[in-house]
């Protein structure tokens, strides 16, 4: 696979193969010509497809050549060949979009590019790895699972390897699971990487890449380039800068009249992993209480920019955000856009700590915060891929106060909830 955001790939990328003679592998698949339409032609591209999904995901180049020696395929790249005659790019998307549809169970993500060369184009699939694999070829005669082996080549798995492939799509969501609870635990023994954590309830959020749980794990981030987009990934109260630590990148935030105290942060793990905990957003008191309207307007605006960041970074969806509140029995909800007399919820929290729904996000936002970091999201029509995504993690924070979801979301799911803040 290109290491490279899709939407970032170019002609460049391509030729840039070629010249280091880069050769096909698990993620990477060169292909001179376009599949064609007939029958054993579909069911080739559906095998190619099937097997990245349930291996690691990868790329598929058409209209690259592959070098010969005593008249077989070697591997390695040899030419660009542009694709050209009367199907467009855009009708070649479609049309193996639709293959794919009809000949995959369940049919995977797969992202398709148009790279426009002279004399015609090369066409980009990518197969990210999946989170609902293992995905199954079916034909009229038989349905059939393949894989990517090491030598670029797709393969057909025994009863045994399909056996396997489905415990090892059960064991991934398991070990996010068990890494979020061993998190949730570091969090409320004051364990985690942010010292003297104030002592409040605490809001947790993590986001996880499947590829930081996949067999092969993802390539470790680079220190230089969480330091790139370090300010997309401080907490949604905002930050006091950021540091390298042993996990990865650490972005803190404190107060002016209390610097030795932690109040939230956000940590980028080094494999793409974001942990962001805030305890800001409950004030401290007899009565303690939750900020609601100011909480859920950040929250969504750093969703939306931990999301650019990731993508940024090379992070491929799908990616499952986990979110707990920890601590909050007893806490009350204050509106902050309502008259005084009426802003406190009348239940509080009943529970100590309050587990909220998983969201699954198999696709970034085509139009990312920008294409400068330090210029992100504010206003309530920019963001509303985030505050979609995450309307079940939210409603679930207004549900434990006894309302029935967010009050800022419209019948027809419009969020409006950064127009106040």
């Amino acid at each position: 696979m290109i290491s490279k955001p899709f939407d970032k790939i170019d002609l460049a990328d391509i030729e840039d193969l070629i010249e280091q003679e880069v050769s096909e592998k698990r993620t990477l698949d060169y292909k001179e010509k376009l599949p064609g339409k007939g029958t054993d032609e579909k069911r080739e591209l559906a095998n190619d497809v099937s097997s990245f999904a349930n291996a690691a995901g990868g790329d598929i180049i058409y209209g690259v050549s592959e070098k010969l020696e005593n008249g077989k395929k070697t591997g390695l790249p040899d030419e660009i060949v542009a694709i050209s005659g009367d199907e467009t790019g855009d009708e070649a998307i479609r049309r193996i979009e639709c293959v794919i549809r009809a000949n995959i169970s369940p049919p995977p993500r797969v992202q398709t590019k148009e790279i426009p060369v002279s004399g015609g184009y090369i066409l980009l699939l990518r197969v990210p790895q999946s989170f609902s694999a293992p995905h199954m070829v079916k034909t009229q005669q038989s349905t059939r699972f393949f894989s990517r082996s090491s030598n670029g080549k797709h393969q057909l798995l025994d009863v045994h390897e399909i056996r396997n492939a489905f415990v090892a799509s059960e064991a991934i969501t398991d070990r996010m699971q068990q890494f979020h609870q061993n998190r949730l635990a570091k969090v409320v023994a004051n364990e985690g990487p942010a010292t003297y954590l104030v002592d409040a309830p605490r809001i947790v959020l993590h986001i996880l890449p499947i590829s930081a749980f996949g067999r092969p794990q993802a390539s470790r981030l680079t220190t230089g380039g969480l330091l790139s987009v370090g300010s997309c990934f401080h907490p949604p109260v905002g930050w006091s800068g950021s540091r390298i630590n042993c996990d990865g990148l650490l972005c803190p935030y404190s107060v002016a009249n209390e610097p030795t105290a932690c109040f939230a942060y956000c940590q980028v793990f080094f494999n793409g992993i974001v942990e962001s905990v805030d305890a800001f957003h409950f004030q401290p008191g007899t009565s303690a209480h939750l900020l609601i309207d100011k909480f859920e307007a950040e929250t969504v605006r750093a969703v939306d920019r931990y999301l650019w960041g990731l993508r940024h970074l090379g992070i491929e969806p799908p990616v499952l955000i986990l979110a707990a509140v920890l601590g909050a029995k007893g806490c009350f909800m204050q509106r902050d856009v309502l008259p005084f007399t009426e802003r406190r919820s009348p239940i509080p929290i009943d529970r100590n700590n309050v587990v909220l729904p998983d969201v699954l996000i198999e696709e970034f936002d085509e139009a990312p915060a920008s294409t400068n970091n330090n210029q992100m999201r504010y206003a309530s029509d920019q963001l509303q891929f985030a505050a979609t995504a995450i309307r079940p993690i939210i409603d679930g924070i207004w549900n434990a106060a006894g309302h029935p979801g967010s009050h800022h979301y419209d019948k027809n799911g419009y969020w409006s909830g950064a127009d106040n803040f």
